[in-house]
């Protein structure tokens, strides 16, 4: 259940998940490597780990792809805390997402 809910919260904050990775020196330079024109979207997730050491808090271990509109992509290896916001609607903000490793994958998946 844990690894469904981080699942649901990088989805959810796709956008800023995506920017973070693609704005990291990895990430940037597997973006180069992969020949991605812009901003990339979130494909596949993987969760291999997550904790809520409370319930408001949220530490997870990710496997991203990363795509543009031309079918180009890279991998990340990311690490992230989140924390649910109390207004009682089960809505998350970024804490920070540190990414561990990022490589270019053969366009097209």
């Amino acid at each position: 259940m844990i690894l469904d809910t981080a699942k649901d919260v990088l989805r959810r904050l796709a956008h800023e998940v995506a920017v973070d990775i693609d704005e990291s020196e990895l990430g940037a330079t597997a973006h180069e490597e992969a020949n991605l024109t812009e901003t990339p979207h979130l494909g596949a997730i993987i969760v291999s780990d997550a904790e809520a050491p409370n319930g408001d808090s949220l530490r997870v271990h990710a496997f991203i792809e990363l795509y543009d509109n031309e079918d180009n992509q890279y991998e990340a290896e990311i690490e992230g805390e989140f924390e649910r916001l109390a207004d009682g609607r089960d809505q998350w903000r970024k804490k920070m997402i540190r990414v561990l490793d990022a490589g270019p994958l053969p366009k097209g998946g």
